[in-house]
């Protein structure tokens, strides 16, 4: 997490090299965020999974959480940013990925409606614990 929050600073952001589309391979200026829970909830969907219980993994809270681990994030890495005049540029993305994921998240929540154990997961806790940016004045661009 640390060097997340260093590569922030820096206006830093991550490529994927190996994803392929139709129009080009790779992905340039992707955020980078951390997605966990505790091992027990892990060895409860891998448990699922190896039993080929596809039912329940398909409404199984851990979908919720890691949307919700990602979203938390990238709210705050805006926060940070907005924060810094030299990373407004990184606002606009970080806004592009939310834009992405809320649709996915709010279906989700529809879905699962709860995070069920998972809301006092320790890992989650962690994260949101280690990514809140402090409250600061916002950069205002010259008009």
């Amino acid at each position: 997490m640390a060097q997340i929050k260093n590569e922030l600073s820096t206006g830093k952001l991550g490529t994927i090299k190996y994803l392929r589309t139709r129009d080009k391979v790779g992905l340039d200026h992707v955020p980078h965020v951390v997605v966990g829970a505790a091992p027990e909830a892990v060895k409860e969907v891998v448990d699922l999974w190896l039993a080929g219980n596809n039912e329940a993994l398909k409404n199984h809270p851990f979908q919720l959480l890691f949307l919700e681990e990602i979203y938390f994030q990238l709210e705050e890495f805006i926060k940070y940013s907005q924060t810094k005049k030299r990373l407004q540029e990184n606002v606009v993305i970080f806004r592009n990925y939310i834009a992405l994921i809320k649709p996915i998240l709010e279906e989700k929540r529809r879905q699962i409606k709860s995070l069920g154990n998972l809301e006092n997961d320790p890992v989650y806790a962690s994260i949101k614990a280690q990514f809140v940016v402090p409250d600061e004045t916002p950069y205002q661009a010259a008009a």
